[in-house]
């Protein structure tokens, strides 16, 4: 998958290594591998194009991604653990990368929220792009 994936992938891991027994347990390494939108994490880590794997057709090289994954040096990802205190409510949320507060989430989350009821208007990295373009543009001339 993409951001979201990673995202969710790595969300999952903070819960596990939060228990106890996982406790002293360094976090593994995640490889992603660029199929979700428009692949921002993949691009800064510079995994965001197919390399040749078969992605953009049926056939995908799995040896060759388990191959560059193999390969492929470990970065660091920069993680924020904002906590909110609502009264006796409190949560906390993670961000991974970069995090948008203006035109730029706004037009994510609409995106996000045509492509829940819509998945079939989405099915390639230069379609939704168009999108994110498309709906950019609308804002600015809002």
């Amino acid at each position: 998958g993409g951001d979201g994936t990673v995202s969710w992938v790595l969300s999952a891991l903070d819960q596990i290594t939060q228990e106890p027994a996982f406790k002293d347990i360094p976090m593994p390494p995640v490889a992603m591998i660029p199929l979700g939108t428009g692949n921002d994490l993949g691009r800064v880590f510079g995994w965001a194009q197919a390399r040749g794997w078969g992605l953009e057709s049926s056939i995908v090289n799995c040896g060759k991604v388990l191959r560059d994954v193999e390969c492929a040096s470990v970065s660091r990802l920069d993680r924020w653990s904002i906590q909110f205190n609502e009264g006796k409510k409190k949560s906390t949320r993670i961000m991974n990368n970069y995090f948008g507060v203006g035109v730029d989430a706004k037009v994510a989350l609409d995106v996000h929220h045509m492509r829940e009821a819509h998945p079939e208007w989405f099915i390639s990295q230069a379609g939704n792009k168009l999108w994110y373009t498309g709906l950019g543009a609308g804002e600015l001339f809002n």
